[in-house]
């Protein structure tokens, strides 16, 4: 399908943004403020807890599984000593949480 010139070069103009609709919407909000705060904040450790995981698949890819490539008989004691520090912390998470009910 064959589009004209002047369509591409002129692309269509967005909509003004109607000011009485967006003041409808927080007055409607302004009701659960602690439930959207609780998102926003749910929301932000979400992205805080991806960057951690990348951060520590980088540690173990870097210093952990990269240098044992290649070597005849490679030494585990350090990744099987991370493996065991993390599920100590997952460990100590849940006990912390069951201890709060």
């Amino acid at each position: 399908m064959k589009t004209k010139k002047n369509e591409q070069a002129n692309p269509p103009k967005m909509p003004k943004l109607d000011w009485s609709a967006l003041k409808k919407v927080f007055g409607y909000l302004k009701h659960y403020k602690w439930g959207l705060a609780l998102v926003v904040v749910c929301i932000l450790l979400n992205a805080v807890a991806g960057a951690a995981s990348s951060l520590f698949l980088q540690t173990l890819i870097d210093k952990y599984i990269l240098p044992m490539v290649g070597l005849e008989n490679p030494e585990f004691a350090g990744l099987i000593l991370l493996a065991l520090r993390q599920f100590g912390f997952i460990a100590e998470l849940w006990s912390q949480s069951h201890k709060a009910l």
